[in-house]
């Protein structure tokens, strides 16, 4: 019989019609079918742009990680195509109908390893420690410019995850307005903890930890679990165990766990998934409520298994096939191979480049 459940923390509900699910296996032969495993794909592509010796091709560096010998492992450098072009902050004009502004702010690549065929499902832990602190530390650089009144920080995996370049990179932008749903989860954050005195991530972290059914990966410092009302099979979220509303905030521990907790996570997605196309997506207070009691920031991993449609276009409104419980408790129990498992320090580092 299917059922509705809410999500605490946005109101928004989601049908659950788990009669119509289809199995793990299916979808992992589905997965691999479209695209097969990232760790098939070459190790070194000389027409791909993120490749060593192609850094012509993106000028303006933002950041490097560089190993002793000079070679870089981590490095950061404005998108070629960027969706918005540095300036000043924009004014609005055009009247209450046909308001408008520039396209003012940063949109920049994170190219996450020199390796073209890795991802970080398959990098070691000391590598994907590094791609975090890049984050934090562009996302730091993009949040204190002028025209930001909101950053975004997110990954796109496959095809179906909307990439259109192979090598493993990740982007963000600062933006300088607040996007409509960014706003909605910022005002019913705020609902809560004027009705209960809480934060709501805070609130429903403790009852996942709690509950069990549904956690995936616990950390130290942070837990990754599929939440409640989840609106589509095998979504996750990553939440900090300590209250702050943005990435740039994280400590060194917790950088640290939250790269392991990631790295774990990811694992179960490609091994028990079939390498499945995905996005991972950063929630983030905007500027000014980055040290409120109620803006609590955490990582949302989207697998592009299933595909919305007239229903969920038309209503906003989603239906999983998938139960929570069920996802969670499959991901949990899927035997990694030995170099995945926590404390692992081995990975897919790939050779040095022809």
């Amino acid at each position: 019989m299917p059922h509705l459940r809410q999500d605490a923390a946005t109101k928004e509900w989601v049908i659950f019609a788990p009669e119509r699910a289809r199995r793990p296996e299916d979808m992992r032969k589905e997965s691999l079918a479209r695209s097969g495993w990232t760790h098939e794909h070459p190790h070194y592509d000389g027409n791909c742009p993120f490749c060593p010796g192609q850094e012509e091709n993106t000028p303006g560096e933002t950041l490097r990680y560089s190993n002793p010998d000079g070679s870089w492992q981590v490095r950061s450098c404005p998108n070629r195509y960027p969706a918005l072009l540095p300036g000043p902050p924009p004014q609005r004009d055009g009247g209450r109908f046909e308001r408008r502004m520039q396209g003012v702010g940063r949109h920049e690549v994170i190219i996450e390893s020199p390796c073209h065929g890795t991802t970080l499902a398959l990098q070691n832990p000391e590598e994907v420690n590094l791609v975090v602190q890049a984050w934090a530390e562009r996302y730091r650089e993009l949040r204190m410019g002028p025209e930001a009144e909101h950053v975004i920080l997110f990954k796109n995996h496959g095809a179906r995850g909307g990439t259109s370049l192979a090598h493993p990179h990740s982007q963000v932008v600062s933006l300088p307005v607040t996007p409509r749903t960014v706003r909605n989860r910022m005002e019913e954050a705020m609902r809560y903890h004027n009705d209960y005195g809480e934060c709501v991530h805070c609130h429903m972290l403790w009852r996942e930890k709690l509950d069990g059914r549904r956690l995936v990966v616990e950390g130290q410092t942070c837990s990754a679990f599929v939440p409640f009302a989840a609106a589509s099979p095998y979504l996750m979220w990553i939440v900090p165990h300590r209250h702050s509303g943005c990435p740039s905030d994280l400590r060194p521990e917790e950088q640290e766990d939250f790269a392991a907790v990631l790295r774990e996570t990811l694992a179960r997605f490609y091994h028990g998934l079939g390498d499945p196309d995905y996005n991972l997506i950063f929630r983030t207070a905007s500027r000014d409520y980055g040290t409120v009691p109620f803006a609590h920031w955490y990582a949302a991993l989207i697998p592009r298994v299933t595909t919305p449609a007239g229903f969920e276009v038309g209503t906003g409104m989603y239906i999983n096939t998938h139960l929570p419980e069920d996802d969670a408790r499959y991901l949990r129990d899927f035997e990694l191979p030995e170099w995945s498992v926590p404390g692992s320090a081995s990975g897919g580092t790939c050779p040095e480049p022809p």
